[in-house]
């Protein structure tokens, strides 16, 4: 089960489909192979959705054509899924003068809605699904959280823009803990360069260095608690909510202990990877 958009023109509308295909290719993605389909994901974010273009088939409505497109997204899924791909919806309806039709809705003609109004209506069929949702591997993880883990990663493209390539960008990913299953977040810190990390209940320190004529390639997985207290002091707050950033002398300066701080912590045991579309935002019954 998912949540449709069907989308429809007026009818003394100059828009084409050529023109909604082309619109979609331009700001969404490249479509299938066929030609009917463009399936967005976000490799920052993991947020997915897709448009696919069908026979203008289904209900008339007077003054108003069916373009034969169609939007996809599913259910069960965290709340950012919905901010994120209903803030496309919108442009894509504004910029091509496009109307609605909702059938998750009552409203009996093909409108303009707006994001709050799109995201209300799938959020509200989507926590139930969400609570109905049995898959063994899910986490629940509260909106608020898992909002502000979206923020991060929806803004890891621009930072690193605005910071160059001197800088690493770190997104911040989701796992649970092996022994009890309990969700965390994690990010990385590679290399002691100037970083830009997110607040995360977990770092991993991804080093490479040479010893006795070796490059020594290894993992270090530090606790919030353990993280901050060896290296806060090299750290400052940026610009952007719950992140955190170190600049070039202090990336130099931490670059001894950074190699050589150790952790009973292991990675690999500790910790299971949890895709994004498995974050629940209301627990399971």
């Amino acid at each position: 089960m998912s949540f449709d958009l069907f989308f429809y023109k007026r009818k003394n509308s100059n828009i084409t489909c050529d023109d909604i295909s082309n619109y979609l290719t331009r700001k969404l993605t490249s479509p299938n192979e066929d030609e009917y389909q463009w399936f967005f994901e976000n490799d920052r974010t993991e947020v997915y959705y897709f448009f696919e273009k069908n026979d203008p088939a289904g209900e008339f409505y007077e003054g108003f054509e069916n373009t034969g497109f169609v939007f996809n997204l599913n259910y069960a899924r965290p709340e950012f899924f919905g901010l994120e791909a209903f803030d496309f919806v919108t442009y894509f309806v504004n910029d091509l003068d496009l109307y609605v039709i909702n059938p998750q809705t009552s409203k009996a003609a093909p409108h303009k809605p707006g994001k709050t109004e799109l995201f209300q209506t799938w959020n509200k069929a989507n926590l139930y699904a969400c609570s109905q949702f049995n898959n063994e591997q899910s986490v629940y993880l509260p909106p608020d959280l898992t909002n502000a883990i979206w923020v991060h990663n929806y803004n890891v493209k621009r930072m690193q823009y605005e910071l160059g390539a001197e800088y690493f960008v770190s997104k911040a990913f989701f796992f649970k803990k092996s022994d009890g299953g309990t969700p965390v977040t994690l990010s990385i810190w590679t290399e002691h360069f100037p970083n830009v990390l997110p607040v995360t209940d977990y770092y991993v320190l991804a080093r490479k260095y040479k010893r006795f004529f070796k490059t020594i390639k290894e993992v270090i997985l530090l606790s919030k608690e353990d993280f901050n207290a060896k290296f806060s002091s090299y750290f400052e707050a940026y610009k952007y909510p719950d992140t955190i950033i170190i600049h070039h002398e202090k990336a130099k300066a931490a670059a001894a202990l950074f190699n050589k701080v150790r952790t009973d912590l292991n990675f690999e045991k500790e910790l299971i990877r949890v895709p994004a579309d498995l974050i629940l935002n209301i627990p399971a019954s």
